[in-house]
């Protein structure tokens, strides 16, 4: 019963509770070293990341994460103006650096290294071969002339930062995002549909990226997504190209005149099929309740996580203030704090709900193990006897086989009724049976995201 008790009790503990990571109460030594300072940083497998604290961090209180991937060829510093904005929010940031060479760290994700795929080459013919940068990781000879990023495995990069950060903070583990600029951002579809990390991310921020045809695939579990896009984007256009192979397929080059050039999946084909995959509508409606400044959004209402599409008059730039306040402003309403349509307070009713129907349960159990404890005991000190009537009857009996004789103990005559008949006392066994519980550029020639 004790046992019974405390498993109850600690299972009601989980579910009420929110989820926190090991950091939490612990005052790393590797934090207290950078006291007085917003970052500090963080090497992980020859992976320069940096590593920034919301203001007022305390070890006692779990705070959200993000993990911010940079452009091609940039590094973590490209994400210091996000994590700075994210800090004055309370919220920590992990700045993290792709696989590469220096000047060529970049991402494999949406298809960068694995042309053709599934709707042919991802660069039109004569494009520049980046391959040659990546040979450590990457065998170009199978190469097709399309691959411009490193090889290396990035999802795992994030994944073993993830944890390097959960034992020295005290992270929500309920309110861990994904973010990225171009390359960076392509890594934010890459990270949310990697079997490996479903259930671990609640949603991602893509700035101005998108995934190559054919790339695409949904999230492996339900997540949040806001994809901004610049109108003026010629790297990775907003808008699906007149001349591209197929439909939903923007083109990227130098110029008109430029014959060369890479394919990457348009804007609107990338939200709709987010929102489709959630349950949601096939067009957004214009509300703009995200948009700072001179971004714009609109979103898919209906769906089971929020999908909202976003743009901005400019071009394939990382690092715009107003950019950066839109994607917070994303993260702060899906926490319940700027947003009617925030989904915390849902989880929080369900959560709350669960650890009401365990109370119910233990308490249900606990009565069942009572009750039962207590009938068995009292059946074994009285004894459960079943009569069985025993009276002589006339009775044939084979030749040579004399009728069977009476057997049993006549027990004392009732006050009340005077003799009974003879009975016999006969055992019945177990009466009760226990019920079993059954930096920035992008290719495009010359062109770096």
């Amino acid at each position: 019963m004790a046992h019974h008790v405390c498993w109850c009790a600690l299972l009601t503990a989980a579910v009420a509770r929110a989820a926190v990571s090991s950091g939490c109460g612990v005052e790393s030594t590797d934090i207290l070293e950078y006291v007085g300072m917003e970052s500090l940083p963080l090497s992980i497998n020859e992976h320069n990341h940096v590593l920034t604290l919301p203001q007022d961090y305390d070890a006692s209180t779990p705070v959200p994460l993000i993990l911010y991937m940079h452009g091609w060829g940039g590094d973590a510093s490209e994400g210091d103006a996000f994590a700075s904005a994210a800090r004055k929010k309370g919220i920590a940031t992990a700045a993290l650096e792709g696989g590469g060479p220096d000047g060529w760290q970049s991402w494999n994700a949406g298809g960068s290294s694995s042309s053709p795929g599934p709707r042919g080459a991802t660069c039109r013919p004569g494009s520049t071969d980046y391959c040659s940068y990546y040979t450590d990781t990457c065998d170009c000879d199978a190469s097709d002339g399309c691959w411009w990023t490193t090889c290396e495995d990035s999802t795992k990069i994030l994944l073993d930062a993830l944890e390097a950060v959960k034992k020295m903070l005290c992270v929500d583990l309920e309110q861990v995002w994904v973010a990225g600029c171009s390359n960076g951002a392509m890594m934010v579809y890459e990270a949310l549909a990697d079997q490996r990390s479903a259930g671990i991310f609640v949603g991602g921020v893509s700035i101005v990226g998108a995934p190559h045809p054919g790339f695409w695939r949904p999230p492996a579990s339900l997540a949040h997504l806001l994809g901004m896009w610049g109108l003026d984007d010629t790297v990775i256009p907003y808008e699906a190209s007149a001349d591209a192979p197929g439909p939903g397929v923007a083109l990227a080059t130098v110029d008109e005149a430029d014959e060369r050039g890479w394919y990457y999946t348009a804007a609107r084909n990338v939200t709709r099929a987010w929102s489709l995959h959630h349950g949601g509508p096939a067009a957004p409606v214009s509300t703009n309740a995200y948009g700072s400044g001179e971004v714009s959004c609109s979103s898919f209402v209906g769906a089971s996580r929020e999908t909202v599409e976003c743009t901005v008059k400019a071009g394939h730039v990382c690092g715009r203030a107003d950019e950066i306040e839109t994607a917070l402003g994303f993260i702060q309403g899906r926490r319940g704090t700027s947003s009617s349509m925030s989904s915390s307070k849902s989880d929080a009713k369900v959560a709350t709900a669960a650890a009401v129907a365990v109370v119910v349960t233990c308490v249900l159990l606990g009565v069942f193990i009572v009750s039962f404890v207590f009938y068995r005991r009292r059946s074994r000190s009285r004894g459960i006897f079943e009569l069985v009537d025993v009276s002589p009857v006339s009775t044939l009996a084979a030749p040579g086989i004399a009728a069977p004789s009476v057997v049993g103990k006549r027990p004392t005559p009732s006050p009340l009724r005077g003799s009974p008949p003879p009975r016999a006392l006969r055992p019945t066994g177990a009466l009760l049976t226990p019920p079993r519980e059954a930096p920035g550029e992008f290719p495009s020639n010359s062109i770096v995201t």
